[in-house]
């Protein structure tokens, strides 16, 4: 019998990517290669949407020469459009993560990691203002109990807050890697938007086997 392992690694809850932008308008965008895109309208009669665009996850020779590690880069943007009578006043929060499945792992625990050099966010309505942080090439992990597999691991990359109608978040050789799989891994990657009233949205992206 398969089994179906979920396991949630929450430690990785700010915005980290090697290049990653999040800019915020009310005038809209032109629509590029969406892969996913879902909607939910809440209470209020605002329709929160929202698209992964131009996903390309590139697996590459891991570093460790371990045949137990898959390494990765991924580039992409996740797109929200909020609209409706008070599309302008929406807060809320988005989620970019993965979904791993693999055949089995070697100790029962998987292990990964995240590394950036930088954070840059634009923020604003109309003419965004510009923030930048450099933070050296800060590393983030997560260690997970999964048992001996076959399963499926769901995992929270970045988070961060976002208002207003329309945003877009890019991530730019955003580095991952995945310790304790034995056998084929397949990733798939997700957005998650969470108003702040509750109402929540989810997309789900391709399949990247390696």
């Amino acid at each position: 019998m398969i089994r179906r392992h979920i396991g949630v690694a929450r430690a990785l809850s700010f915005a980290l990517a090697a290049a990653a932008a999040l800019t915020m308008t009310c005038g809209g965008s032109a629509n590029a290669g969406i892969d996913a895109t879902n909607h939910v309208i809440d209470r209020d009669g605002t329709d929160i949407s929202v698209s992964l665009v131009d996903t390309a996850i590139n697996f590459v020779a891991p570093l460790d020469d371990s045949f137990l590690t898959r390494e990765w880069y991924h580039d992409g943007r996740a797109k929200i459009a909020i609209t409706g009578d008070k599309a302008k006043d929406f807060k809320g929060t988005v989620i970019m993560g993965y979904q791993v499945g693999y055949p089995a792992t070697f100790t029962g625990q998987l292990t990964f990691s995240w590394l950036s050099p930088n954070v840059s966010m634009n923020m604003g309505v109309g003419t965004p203002p510009t923030a930048t942080v450099t933070l050296g090439i800060p590393s983030l992990g997560a260690n997970l109990s999964v048992g001996n597999g076959p399963g499926v691991v769901d995992v929270e990359a970045i988070r961060t807050a976002i208002t207003g109608c329309d945003n877009e978040m890019a991530v730019m050789a955003f580095h991952g890697s995945l310790t304790g799989v034995i056998g084929r891994t397949n990733i798939r990657p997700w957005v998650t938007v969470i108003a702040d009233n509750g109402f929540r949205v989810t997309t789900v992206g391709p399949i990247f086997r390696a």
